[in-house]
């Protein structure tokens, strides 16, 4: 039974959530993990635990899939129609 990564996501989550950065420091990407761990020690002290959580989804984001939260959320609300659903060209 393939488990597609979920256990390695699932390791991922409890390393975000242990400290900020640390799905990204699991994967190795040293810099861009202290990066997060540095951002969400500022974002925290001026936002609160909502802007720390906020960083924490932002570095669990990337890790996985390679995108950041805000590039998730603009193609949630992008117009773009998917393929299917246009109509097909006329030809004459």
């Amino acid at each position: 039974m393939p488990d597609n990564g979920a256990v390695e996501n699932f390791i991922k989550l409890i390393a975000e959530g242990l400290f900020v950065g640390g799905s990204e420091l699991v994967d190795g990407n040293i810099k861009v993990g202290f990066g997060h761990t540095l951002l969400g020690l500022a974002v925290g002290a001026f936002a609160g635990p909502v802007g720390l959580l906020l960083v924490k989804a932002n570095s669990y984001s990337h890790s996985v899939s390679k995108k950041h939260l805000h590039q998730h959320i603009r193609e949630l609300f992008s117009s773009r129609q998917p393929d299917a659903t246009r109509s097909p060209a006329t030809s004459s």
